[in-house]
């Protein structure tokens, strides 16, 4: 079994030994989509660092913070099915990755990620992309890893990330691994656990419907399709939308409804829905031709 370290200290002694690293990071309560970062990483040359940290900047209120599922134990045997001993799993506590932030929380350091933190996810979880950015940074400098896989589920974090490393130089190679999902299409998250027998039946019609756009729009070649009508659509159904918004692949422009979509290469659907209590997020990459 890999062995858990629980300081930077530790893991930076670990990481002196190494030649190449590959990072996986994770906030924890492990699944098989989780797993299959893993194996994809197992596939680079280099020891590979999973690490489990559940990061408080990132969640908009303190209530959510402390209510998200802490399952170390499980976590740890998951990973004991792919990892060996010559991988880490990195388990550090908030003062270790924090160590100043509630004696001055007045000037706390954060990463101003821009207008790309304000769209989509951003518009509705305030300060969401600057935590996620400000801890995969602490991360990289803890780790200092060649490659860093992220699950293309999570679209736009995907993005933020490869656009931190850009503007800052950090010589990580980024990785978007593809979506894991059920039979059902829906796609594998820690929030699905949380859906009830009903709200697992209809949610796959999320992701359906991201499908079915695309299908249209790859018909049809040259114009946006009716994002309004299957918004409608999902809301008569119980599925509330949060956003369904089209973009092209670097999520440099938006797309409205009826726009033209000739002189762009690539496109992606990107959605968030709530069920009664869990909010799901997805994403459908596809080209015109």
């Amino acid at each position: 079994m890999a062995e858990v370290l629980r300081s930077c200290a530790l893991l930076r002694a670990w990481r002196d030994k190494q030649k190449s690293v590959v990072l996986v990071p994770t906030m924890g309560n492990l699944h098989q989509g989780h797993l299959s970062l893993c194996q994809q990483a197992k596939k680079y040359s280099g020891n590979l660092v999973v690490s489990i940290f559940v990061n408080p900047t990132q969640f908009e209120r303190s209530d959510q913070y402390r209510s998200y599922p802490r399952t170390l134990d499980a976590d740890l045997a998951l990973l004991s099915t792919v990892l060996d001993e010559t991988d880490v799993v990195f388990v550090p506590d908030e003062k270790e990755m924090y160590p100043h932030s509630k004696e001055i929380e007045s000037q706390k350091i954060e990463i101003n990620v821009g207008g790309i933190g304000q769209v989509l996810e951003g518009a509705f979880r305030a300060g969401h992309f600057s935590g996620v950015a400000t801890i995969i940074l602490k991360l990289f400098h803890v780790v200092s890893p060649h490659r860093a896989l992220f699950g293309k589920k999570d679209y736009q974090q995907l993005r933020v990330i490869e656009r931190l490393c850009a503007e800052l130089l950090i010589p990580v190679t980024i990785v978007g691994a593809e979506t894991v999902r059920a039979e059902s299409g829906l796609a594998l998250s820690s929030r699905n656990q949380f859906l009830s027998e009903q709200e697992s039946s209809i949610a796959p019609l999320f992701y359906a419907t991201l499908k079915k756009l695309a299908n249209v729009m790859q018909q049809d070649g040259d114009k946006a399709s009716t994002i309004a009508e299957s918004i409608k659509s999902l809301n008569a159904k119980n599925i509330s939308v949060d956003y369904l918004e089209l973009w092209d692949q670097q999520l440099m422009r938006r797309f409205d409804d009826g726009d033209s979509l000739a002189g762009t290469n690539g496109f992606v659907l990107l959605g968030a829905c709530r069920m009664e209590k869990v909010r799901l997020l997805d994403a459908y990459e596809f080209n015109l031709h």
